[in-house]
């Protein structure tokens, strides 16, 4: 893969970031971008993380002996690599029954992946740690720092109010069972003023066993169906 261009620019960049390490201050800014460019070399279209300043309060660089962070960055590392390994194998390659596999394992990967970048995405709706930076709630900071489109932070977060209020839809997200799809199908209907709290609590199951074991095209219908029976919430 190629390395993106800053890497053509290293040895300025290794002289800002050298100079900066003088300073007691964290670094911020263009420095900080060109010091993580320096050290990770990222191919084209990365976005850099939040390490090395702190959510709460941007003058304040994050501990990096937090158990936490350092945690976090190893699952990430752990993850991408198990990733771009799977993203290796030829399946032109291999046998059909090995190439389906490969197909649903796949799949899975993604929907826990979503369902991750759901939960995170919730968190910040919440409690938007970011609002020091700028960030005035979830929808700028995904799409600003992620690089998110406005429609596609607007279903991710929508999801994530659905999934809080639906544990039966959180759970199965969260271990691949159900759709990305089927789970933005069911997060616009959660958040229809129309539908009864009561009623979707009530049948949030069945309309689950419903995305799971049927067709998209079936299951949509069906939700279709079931949102446009329901009486206005009280």
């Amino acid at each position: 893969m190629n390395q993106s261009g800053a890497a053509a620019t290293v040895s300025s960049s290794d002289q800002r970031a050298s100079d900066s390490s003088d300073s007691s201050a964290p670094l911020a800014g263009i420095e900080y971008l060109d010091a993580w460019r320096a050290a990770v070399r990222p191919f084209p279209g990365s976005v850099p993380p939040f390490a090395g300043f702190c959510p709460v309060d941007t003058n304040e660089p994050v501990d990096d002996r937090d158990a936490d962070d350092h945690a976090i960055a190893a699952a990430i590392v752990s993850a991408v690599s198990a990733i771009d390994k799977l993203g290796s194998f030829d399946p032109s390659a291999a046998e059909p029954h090995v190439s389906a596999e490969l197909v649903e394992g796949v799949e899975q990967l993604r929907r826990m992946v979503d369902a991750t970048a759901t939960d995170v995405a919730h968190v910040i709706d919440v409690s938007n740690p970011f609002r020091s930076q700028g960030y005035r709630n979830a929808r700028t900071l995904l799409e600003q720092r992620a690089q998110l489109s406005g429609p596609e932070a607007h279903r991710r977060i929508q999801t994530a109010r659905m999934r809080e209020q639906l544990p039966e839809w959180a759970g199965t997200a969260r271990n691949g069972t159900v759709g990305v799809a089927q789970s933005e199908s069911m997060a616009r209907v959660a958040a229809n003023p129309r539908i009864d709290l009561d009623e979707l609590l009530r049948d949030a199951g069945l309309l689950l066993d419903d995305a799971i074991n049927l067709p998209y095209e079936e299951f949509e219908r069906n939700l279709r169906r079931w949102g446009g029976a329901r009486r206005p919430r009280r």
